[in-house]
């Protein structure tokens, strides 16, 4: 049996589980949802942000 309950944007019913149809918003979060920055994602994000900060370092202290 499936389990149906109304997008929280647009109101129709859908699976909890994935994206709305109609209008695309995503599942909420709660403590039942995997969690979407686990350690990889999470080093991931700080090396690319360390990384733009890096490069725009070196260009702003070439450029000046």
């Amino acid at each position: 049996m499936t389990v149906t309950e109304p997008c929280l944007q647009c109101g129709l019913p859908k699976d909890p589980e994935i994206r709305c149809p109609s209008c695309g918003m995503t599942a909420e979060f709660g403590p039942t949802r995997p969690n979407p920055f686990r350690s990889g994602t999470l080093w991931a994000m700080m090396g690319a942000i360390a990384a733009v900060f890096a490069i725009t370092l070196v260009v702003v202290s070439l450029t000046s």
